[in-house]
C-alpha cells in the first residue's frame, strides 16, 4: 500500500521535461525563446534539456563534457561557453542557428 501523498500540483519541471522529450520542435523553439531573453533564463531551459536528455551523468558521458564542469555551466552562476552548449544542442539533434531580424524587429541600420 503506498501511503505517500500526491502533491496538488505539478512543478514547472515535471510539467515541461516530457514535453521535451516527445516534441522536438516545441524543444528548439523552448531553446529559441531563452535565447532571447535573460541569460538567467536560457541556463534554466538549458538544466530543463539536460533533464529531458537523461540528466547530467548521461549528458556528460555522451558529450564528454566532465559532470563537475557541466554542473557549474548551469549553476546560478555558470557561463556556458559556446563549445559546451553546441555540444549539448548536438547531443539533443539542434544546433545553432543566425536568422534576420524582422523589419520592425530591427534598431541597428547596417552600412550599405
Amino acid at each position: 500500500m503506498n501511503t505517500k501523498k500526491k502533491k496538488p500540483y505539478i512543478t514547472d519541471k515535471e510539467f515541461i521535461v516530457p514535453i521535451l522529450q516527445k516534441d522536438p520542435e516545441f524543444l528548439a523553439e523552448y531553446i529559441n525563446s531563452a535565447l532571447k531573453d535573460e541569460p538567467w533564463i536560457l541556463k534554466k531551459v538549458l538544466r530543463d534539456v539536460v533533464d529531458a536528455a537523461g540528466g547530467v551523468s548521461a549528458v556528460a558521458r555522451a558529450t564528454g563534457l566532465g559532470r563537475p564542469a557541466l554542473h557549474r555551466m548551469l549553476s546560478e552562476d555558470g557561463n556556458p561557453e559556446y563549445s559546451s552548449l553546441e555540444k549539448i544542442l548536438n547531443h539533443v539533434h539542434l544546433t545553432l542557428g543566425v536568422v534576420p531580424l524582422k523589419k520592425k524587429e530591427r534598431s541597428l541600420v547596417l552600412a550599405r
